[in-house]
């Protein structure tokens, strides 16, 4: 295993749901698809942007009693995509009509508990009323206190974790307890939700974001559409897939002018492996070696790091710290996730790793992915943001082996330089191995990312080297190109 420390100067095709829908249909039949289109920040906006744009004509059920909450009624509220819903969005639909058929129509009032929502302010009624229906349409259910399905069930009872009132309480409001790892939408949409459904007295965190101090309908309403813009821009048309941005604000010092960045070569899995123990590597003696594996890398990139530190005579300030650590294609397994989550709160570095093949609910799999384990280094807030990037493009092994590109987005990470809050940060991104050969995905993030990472696990190095020289110049910013220490 090899451990490389550089440092870094700052300077999908569309694919249309089966049975394409251009009538008008009830929200909750497009929900509760595997293929639900709302669950894309971008479809969730233009919904949001629509059902604000019909709430002067809100009306208040008749049989809603004095101390009740009404919600919009999901199943007969129904709504109209004039170009037919896809996955992912296409670039034509920013421009195309979302529009709701007939009234906004309201039931299944909220119990008591949730007084706080409530309001003698009309439009903060109302907005919270939206809010509630675009939270249930992210998680894909009815019901607008619930969750996404994001974790397997497993065998054995674990008695009774949630209840409605529970959850009114909390209204736990992410991308992770919504989507999973797979959200198609960021913190920001997630964040003002939550802003919208807050305790009175309650803070919410702004997870690196500016808001404004009063969230009216026009407040947000402006949010929305300079946010929508913001998609637009970033969206990659050649490649025919939107990107997703997230923006953290790390806790630098404000004289950091640089990234360093620690390429981490493990050596298994083998690619002979994937034929002795399967595509999957479930195998139970063959995944007791490679946890141990990983763990034993994991452990000596800290060593490795902490032989770096050397003390400033002035202050007793480490010289140096990572800021990011770069795993091959492949590298770990999904049950290994917990190793590199503990590797990331002790570095406090963000990790971008290959992940085995996995199968994703609701997706055609077996699926090659990376994941991005994101330490938030703000407010005080230390879950990690997680967020798989996809691939699209299979070498000959991995179509002979039925791997399904899957890649609804691409992922981009802005990190916020804290000497200039207000300007656009520095932007990272990631291609796993042969998509970093796509020259219409380079020619797209040429202008939207300053950094791109490459996990690989690439017999030829010669070749893909000389590839990953020349993508350096072809889209003006640095590449990271990390292949598995087998070869």
């Amino acid at each position: 295993m090899v451990v490389h420390l550089f440092t870094i100067k700052s300077v999908g095709v569309s694919q249309a749901l089966s049975g394409s829908i251009k009538e008008p249909i009830g929200l909750f039949q497009l929900i509760s698809r595997s293929e639900n289109p709302f669950a894309n920040e971008i479809m969730a906006l233009k919904l949001m942007q629509t059902l604000i744009s019909k709430a002067s004509e809100f009306k208040q059920p008749e049989k809603v009693e004095k101390d009740e909450i009404e919600v919009i009624d999901l199943a007969r509220t129904k709504v109209k995509f004039s170009e037919g819903y896809s996955l992912p969005p296409r670039f034509s639909d920013f421009g195309s009509d979302l529009t709701i058929e007939g009234e906004v129509n309201f039931h299944k009032p909220l119990a008591e508990i949730a007084k706080h929502l409530k309001s003698q302010d009309p439009d903060t009624a109302k907005l919270q009323k939206i809010a509630l229906c675009i939270r249930a349409v992210l998680a894909g259910t009815s019901d607008a206190t619930g969750f996404g399905q994001v974790v397997s069930p497993k065998a054995g009872y674990r008695g009774l974790k949630s209840t409605q009132y529970k959850r009114q309480l909390g209204l736990y409001t992410t991308p992770d307890s919504l989507g999973g790892d797979t959200a198609e939408f960021s913190s920001w949409l997630t964040t003002l939700l939550a802003k919208l459904l807050r305790w009175p007295g309650i803070r919410v965190n702004d997870q690196g974001y500016s808001w404004p101090r009063v969230l009216t309908l026009e407040a947000v309403e402006q949010l929305i559409t300079e946010r929508l813009g913001l998609f637009k821009v970033n969206y990659c048309q050649l490649s025919g897939m939107p990107s997703l941005p997230e923006r953290i604000s790390p806790s630098w010092d404000k004289q950091k002018s640089s990234l360093t960045v620690a390429m981490v070569q493990s050596k298994l899995p083998y690619k002979d492996d994937f034929a002795q123990y399967g595509k999957f590597l479930d195998d139970p003696n063959y995944r007791t070696k490679h946890r141990r594996h990983i763990a034993r890398v994991a452990s000596l990139v800290m060593r490795h790091i902490e032989a770096q530190h050397i003390e400033k005579p002035n202050n007793g300030e480490r010289e140096q710290d990572i800021d990011l650590i770069v795993w091959p294609e492949l590298a770990v397994h999904k049950d290994d996730m917990d190793i590199l989550i503990q590797l990331s709160r002790k570095t406090h570095a963000i990790i971008f790793a290959g992940l085995g093949f996995i199968q994703q609910d609701g997706i055609k799999g077996p699926n090659n992915c990376a994941v991005w384990i994101v330490p938030r280094k703000h407010n005080g807030n230390q879950n990690e943001i997680k967020r798989y990037q996809g691939k699209h493009h299979m070498m000959a092994d991995e179509k002979k082996a039925s791997i399904e590109p899957w890649r609804p987005y691409q992922f981009m990470l802005e990190l916020v330089h804290p000497k200039y809050q207000n300007e656009k940060g520095f932007v990272i991104t990631g291609a796993i191995c042969f998509d970093a050969t796509d020259i219409k995905l380079s020619a797209d993030l040429s202008n939207k990312s300053n950094c791109l990472l490459i996990p690989a696990l690439n017999r030829d190095v010669n070749t893909f080297d000389s590839m990953v020289e020349a993508l350096h110049y072809h889209i003006y910013q640095p590449v990271v190109l990390v292949n598995t220490g087998e070869f």
